[in-house]
């Protein structure tokens, strides 16, 4: 009888072995003489990962790769279900599948010492990229627009953000950029997405409107070959805030745009309509093969309000950009 959960009972011709399960050293068992068995009945094991091991008459080597599945001769018949190393047992009278294992982990088997008699270890799980080339985050100046530093419910919209400059036409009156702390206002409606500011662009004007405007930064990082660029950006629809005299209601639009030596390399043209008071994630792609001409070219992200007939700001935060290489360097 099978009393320890921790260890397979496996028929193999006429030697019954106690097979080492779990993560760790296994015990080793002299089992006894089966009475069904035929010499030489074999279990076999395949593996994508590793070599195939037969073992015979009660001596096995076993390796466990991706996926394996074993036969196993009449007797006792062994379930094994294994998620990273774990395995169970059940008594069974008839011939079936010895097991069907799936999971990342790596486990072996050791040889028998005698008929019948085996001892055997687990090795630990491991994973691996393969050599999948894994994304750079690239240096963004302030890109939650912390900087200035502004109490709660405050606008700063004099100057702009910290390492960001104006894009379009900016007075810095009724047409500004900056940072607004709304926490403490009804200004959103949930947390916003990173830190405590947000990245603010305000046209209120008698300008014509689609007067366009908005914030740029030019990064260190420069276009590259055989690279992948991702840009995520938060964009926000400010709801009204009590007490102050503007009225937010409705979105003017925006866009963003990944540029390089003051090209456009990608573009989300107002693809999103965020509810007041909430935000919604842009996300562009632009993949960069050797024969691109701005190669080289420094690396630019636009904020833009678009200045449309409905509403009147446009607020941006936790700005990203990855950098993946698609080819060997």
């Amino acid at each position: 009888m099978v009393t320890n959960v921790d260890r397979i009972v496996v028929v193999v011709g006429g030697a019954i072995g106690l097979l080492g399960a779990g993560c760790g050293n296994s015990e080793e068992t002299t089992g006894t003489s089966g009475t069904t068995g035929t010499s030489g009945t074999t279990l076999t094991d395949t593996s994508q990962d590793g070599p195939t091991v037969t073992g015979s008459h009660g001596a096995s080597n076993e390796t466990t790769g991706e996926q394996g599945t074993g036969n196993q001769g009449t007797g006792n018949e062994t379930v094994g279900n294994e998620t990273g190393g774990d395995e169970t047992t059940r008594n069974g009278s008839t011939a079936g599948p010895a097991f069907s294992a799936t999971g990342d982990s790596a486990s072996t088997t050791g040889e028998g010492a005698s008929a019948g008699e085996s001892e055997g270890t687990t090795g630990a799980s491991t994973t691996a990229t393969g050599g999948v080339p894994q994304p750079e985050s690239l240096v963004i100046d302030n890109p939650s627009f912390e900087s200035p530093i502004v109490a709660a419910g405050e606008f700063n919209t004099w100057a702009p953000p910290t390492g960001w400059q104006g894009y379009g036409t900016l007075d810095f009156g009724s047409r500004t950029i900056g940072v607004f702390n709304p926490n403490g206002t009804t200004g959103y409606l949930d947390p916003i997405p990173d830190g405590v500011n947000v990245g603010v662009a305000f046209l209120d004007d008698d300008l014509p409107q689609s007067t366009e405007a908005g914030l740029e930064q030019t990064l260190d990082a420069v276009l590259t070959a055989d690279t992948q660029y991702i840009l995520r950006v938060e964009i926000g629809n400010l709801a009204l805030v009590d007490g102050d005299p503007y009225d937010f209601v409705g979105f003017p639009g925006y866009r963003v745009e990944l540029r390089a030596g003051g090209v456009v390399l990608s573009a989300d043209e107002n693809s999103l309509l965020p509810e007041e008071g909430r935000f919604e994630l842009s996300t562009l792609e632009f993949s960069a093969d050797a024969t691109h001409p701005q190669i080289g070219e420094p690396l630019q992200i636009r904020l833009v309000n678009l200045d449309g007939a409905s509403g009147i700001e446009v607020n941006f935060d936790d700005v990203r950009l990855s950098a993946t290489r698609t080819a060997a360097p």
